[in-house]
This record gives structure tokens, C-alpha cells and sequence, in this order.
């Protein structure tokens, strides 16, 4: 079993009930970070745009976005990572709940569950808002989803959407890797 060890758990702001609230009116929780006791590797998939529905490139390119106005280089899509922040999202619309576990355990078992290696990873969730930019908007002002935004570690993201509910997984796997994921035009 992995041993997961949290790096990030930053109070965002004070709760209200059991979720804090955006000014946006939308909710969000702490992001988390985790780090392995193993790493394990596979073989990236080449993806294309058709692979994806516009919300994720709509996520992605704002995401990017910030990380150039940081000077940071931009997040490449990865099919796998993606389909497991949407089965996240999926998870956490049917229980009506922000949560970082599912199911099958935290960001970090979920991967090595399909056997992604991987050394660092890192997921936002958020619920509440309708449309990308306010979703990328609303973890920029907080501390803790921004630094996972902005971490120069992360090479790979994934998004999830579900109604209101998001998730943003991201990934540092892409280091050891020889071929292409995509990167959107936006």
C-alpha cells in the first residue's frame, strides 16, 4: 500500500456549515498534495482535441493561462488523468458533497490504481460555479488551490465537470515520458 503523506491542507477560509463560500457564491474545500512511498510507470497515450468536451479545454486554457502570466510552462491533458477527475466528479455529484476521497481512496491511490506512475499529484474541487473561468477564477484566490495551480512540479492535469461540481487533478508523470500529450491551442 502507498503511503500517502499530505503536503498541502490549507485553511482557505472560515466554515459555513461544512463548506466554505466563494464571493462568486460557489463553494470550494482545501486542496490537498501527496507524495508516494513508490512510483510506478507506464506509457502516455497520444490524445487529441476530439478526446476532450470543451469545458475541459475551457479549463485547461484559463489554467494555463495563469501559470503564463507566472512564467510557469503550460499543463498538458492527459486522457487517463482526466477520466479520473471526471469519475471524481461524478463521485461527489451523486454523494452532494466536496470531498478529495471517493470511492477508491484519494488522487494518489486513484492513479496508482490504473497504474499511472507518478511522484507528486495534486487535486482541486470546487462546487457552485457555471462556467470555467469562474471555476479557475475562484481557486486563484485561494491560497491553497492556487499554489496547486501555479506548482512547478506539475507537468499533466485533468478536469471533471458534473452540473455544478469540478475537480482538477494534476501530475507530475510526463517527466520520464518520450512522446506527446495534448496541449490545447487556446
Amino acid at each position: 500500500m502507498v503511503g500517502i503523506k499530505f503536503i498541502i491542507l490549507v485553511s482557505i477560509m472560515s466554515l459555513v456549515g461544512s463548506v466554505p463560500q466563494d464571493s462568486e457564491g460557489g463553494s470550494l474545500i482545501d486542496p490537498v498534495a501527496f507524495e508516494p512511498g513508490n512510483e510506478e510507470s507506464v506509457l502516455e497515450k497520444r490524445a487529441s482535441n476530439s478526446d476532450f468536451p470543451s469545458y475541459v479545454i475551457g479549463v485547461v486554457c484559463e489554467t494555463n493561462k495563469k501559470r503564463k502570466e507566472n512564467n510557469l510552462p503550460p499543463l498538458k491533458i492527459y486522457k487517463e488523468l482526466n477520466d479520473i477527475a471526471q469519475k471524481h466528479t461524478q463521485y461527489m455529484v451523486k454523494k452532494n458533497t466536496l470531498t478529495h476521497e471517493d470511492a477508491e481512496g484519494t488522487l494518489g491511490k486513484r492513479l496508482s490504481k490504473v497504474n499511472v506512475g507518478w511522484s507528486f499529484c495534486a487535486e482541486n474541487v470546487a462546487s457552485g460555479f457555471d462556467d470555467e473561468k469562474k471555476v479557475v477564477e475562484a481557486w486563484m484566490n485561494s491560497p491553497g488551490h492556487r499554489a496547486n495551480i501555479l506548482n512547478t512540479r506539475v507537468k499533466a492535469i485533468g478536469i471533471g465537470k458534473d452540473g455544478y461540481y469540478w475537480t482538477q487533478n494534476f501530475s507530475d508523470f510526463f517527466d520520464s515520458f518520450k512522446y506527446t500529450a495534448y496541449e490545447p491551442q487556446c
